[in-house]
């Protein structure tokens, strides 16, 4: 008989311990430890702990030593989704045998995302829609509402992993998309759909067999209140790609990679919510443009930020109000709060402003989240335009990032800003640097800004 293997499992982070714990000390979190108890087997640590007692022992079908030169690299390992911006968070396409975990918001548009990637692509390879959180018929009806070819898109409902590798190893479709890995579950554990227990397990299983069959795989997943992909994070190691659905402004939709072994961890695919599914849009400075005439309003600064290989023109919005309370409080969900702070005490140290009584909100038109470092000086310009009231009548652009004490550094992809800016109708960039094109760019006139300490003078210039 199999021995039973008992352990516990940390919820917030994987950790796995023989015995209850009130604290992770991996996560710090409380609370958090979940029991888990499955028979014994390869992965159990009474087998790693036999195993370890017969180092002599060898495994008689593992594969001879290769030199990575003799290793044949395959060509066509690729195919599209036939989304273009898809296509572009992915690296360039599906790559044939890989896993991609996808998270969203519940009603995002991830299952809608989905059907319409594999409508696209059953024209020329074999897909299966799996669902463990609606009937087929569920499923057929938004199809046919989204007008998605559904004669060749094969269906399996079922939320037991055992059945769902037996289907793999029968069929062995070219894609598959399961939706949700936290409906599924399998009878070796003993632990509720959804624990941390059965993801981990669910996961790593369903890798595994994707891996030897040359099966790409699409895995939705929900995210917790803070954002982030429920479950263990050993879920996410364990995929090749780990992708973010996320909301914008209205109907806009971007997807963001978090992690990917076969491509660019940076880019940013951009889509706008119809009523027929989701549209690509190719040029998202304009979707993430805000319209507007005359002077701009104290507290708004345009910058050029650089997601993946392309520019793209965005709006700050910064509002400075006197603080009700002793504290002052930021507000910021689009710009990392931290960043925020940081540019605020620069400014203050440098610019010889007191925000210490002023609440400050930072929002981003379009509703696009940003991580550009270069931002920083637009940020800066844009808090204090908020604090003095000044309006900037010309059409000027700003990016740099600072350093602690006020320095600016020189831009980086200033050529890509530049003539993202130019498109966008503003003839005017401040930034340290000059482009090696410069002069290509010659309906853009650059203002040289070396410390923030020029900042007021610039905007004074600027304003009148």
């Amino acid at each position: 008989m199999a021995k039973i293997v008992s352990h516990y499992v940390c919820s917030v982070c994987g950790r796995v311990e023989d015995k209850l714990l009130d604290v992770c000390p991996s996560c710090q979190k409380s609370g958090t430890f979940e029991r888990s108890v499955y028979e014994g087997n390869i992965g159990s640590v009474a087998y790693r702990r036999e195993r370890r007692s017969y180092p002599s022992v060898g495994n008689i079908n593992s594969e001879p030593l290769k030199k990575l030169s003799e290793i044949k690299i395959f060509e066509n390992v690729r195919f599209s989704t036939g989304l273009s911006e898809f296509d572009r968070v992915l690296g360039g396409g599906i790559m044939k045998g890989s896993s991609v975990l996808l998270g969203g918001e519940p009603g995002i548009g991830k299952s809608t995302l989905l059907l319409e990637t594999i409508s696209n692509i059953s024209k020329d390879h074999s897909v299966v829609y799996i669902s463990g959180e609606e009937t087929a018929s569920q499923v057929k009806s938004r199809a046919e509402r989204l007008g998605v070819d559904t004669e060749r898109i094969n269906i399996f409902t079922s939320t037991r992993l055992s059945s769902i590798v037996d289907l793999l190893w029968r069929e062995r479709p070219d894609v598959i998309v399961v939706d949700s890995l936290q409906t599924l579950a399998t009878s070796d554990i003993d632990s509720p759909q959804g624990s941390s227990s059965q993801i981990k397990a669910c996961t790593s299983s369903l890798t595994e067999t994707i891996k030897l069959l040359g099966t790409t795989a699409f895995l939705v997943a929900h995210i917790t209140k803070e954002g982030t992909i429920a479950g263990p994070k050993l879920a996410e190691h364990l995929v090749d790609t780990v992708l973010y659905f996320e909301s914008a402004e209205g109907l806009l939709r971007t997807v963001r990679a978090q992690k990917n072994r076969y491509g660019s961890s940076d880019e940013v695919g951009v889509f706008i919510m119809g009523e027929k599914g989701l549209s690509c849009v190719s040029d998202p400075s304009l979707a993430f443009a805000v319209e507007r005439e005359g002077d701009l309003p104290p507290g708004i600064v345009n910058t050029a930020v650089i997601e993946g290989t392309r520019a793209i023109f965005v709006e700050l919005q910064v509002l400075s109000t006197p603080s009700k309370g002793q504290n002052r409080r930021i507000y910021s969900d689009k710009v990392d709060t931290s960043a925020v702070q940081r540019v605020v005490a620069i400014l203050e140290n440098q610019a010889n402003i007191n925000l210490g009584m002023s609440d400050i909100y930072v929002n981003v038109g379009g509703g696009m989240h940003l991580t550009d470092p270069q931002i920083e000086l637009a940020l800066a310009a844009a808090i204090y335009t908020s604090y003095t009231g000044i309006s900037l009548k010309a059409k000027a652009v700003f990016f740099g990032e600072l350093t602690l004490i006020g320095e600016i550094r020189k831009a980086q992809f200033i050529q890509k800003r530049v003539r993202v800016s130019s498109s966008m109708g503003y003839n005017i960039g401040v930034y340290k640097g000059v482009s090696e094109d410069e002069e290509d760019e010659s309906d853009v006139h650059h203002i040289e800004i070396s410390t923030l300490k020029d900042l007021k003078k610039i905007i004074d210039e600027l304003s009148k």
